[in-house]
């Protein structure tokens, strides 16, 4: 009985001496908070508004869809970073239905931005991303020739323009961010095939959210 009480004593003296220090640890953990610096990478979905209009024409050509992301960078303090942003939208071809002749069409864009946060909090964050904006649409389509002979051929229109963004970022976890962005961007397109050079001038809406892991 007398061993048994000497070593519940002694077990909640040691469990009280090292009580401080597990406390320290906790308490310092909170006092780092959420890392907002080094690398990160995620991934977007987007509300894609698109405008087209070529040199020359008063008509415009405009349509809407979906677009998937890809986003990574490096956050040298908690409020400048860099970032490069690649993101594809598959179902262009609704932009072309007025033209028969077209069979496929995909369009891309990539961006490298400067990324400038004010961190109102632990958790909140204000973002704003001026930056280079480099396009590309691929329409693939047809033509008859005589006999209604037909040839598949392949266009692709490209250019560099800028872009802006404009957002708000979430701390879920330590780790994991979430983001709300709205992104403008413009370039001027040209056919890569077309020896006349004419430009077609694109303007791209995004409404989009994302997720990132912050290493």
């Amino acid at each position: 009985m007398k061993k048994s009480l000497a070593l519940c004593l002694s077990t909640l003296m040691s469990a009280f001496m090292l009580t401080p220090v597990y406390a320290d640890d906790f308490l310092d953990d909170i006092d780092e908070g959420n890392d907002h610096t080094g690398w990160f990478v995620g991934g977007k979905v987007a509300k894609i508004s698109a405008e087209f209009q070529d040199e020359g024409e008063p008509d415009k050509l405009d349509g809407d869809g979906t677009t998937i992301g890809l986003y990574f960078g490096y956050n040298f303090t908690e409020w400048f970073g860099l970032e490069f942003e690649y993101s594809y939208t598959g179902d262009a071809k609704k932009w072309l239905e007025e033209n028969p002749f077209v069979t496929d069409a995909g369009f891309g864009g990539l961006r490298l931005q400067p990324k400038f946060t004010w961190q109102i909090n632990d958790t909140t964050g204000l973002f704003f991303k001026p930056g280079v904006y480099s396009a590309a649409m691929v329409v693939e389509r047809y033509e008859i020739y005589k006999f209604n002979a037909r040839s598949s051929v392949t266009d692709t229109y490209s250019g560099v323009g800028y872009t802006l963004g404009l957002g708000a970022q979430f701390s879920v976890t330590e780790h994991l961010n979430l983001r709300a962005v709205y992104d403008f961007s413009s370039a001027d397109l040209e056919n890569d095939s077309d020896i006349s050079n004419l430009t077609t001038e694109a303007t791209i809406s995004e409404f989009g959210v994302g997720l990132h892991y912050q290493f």
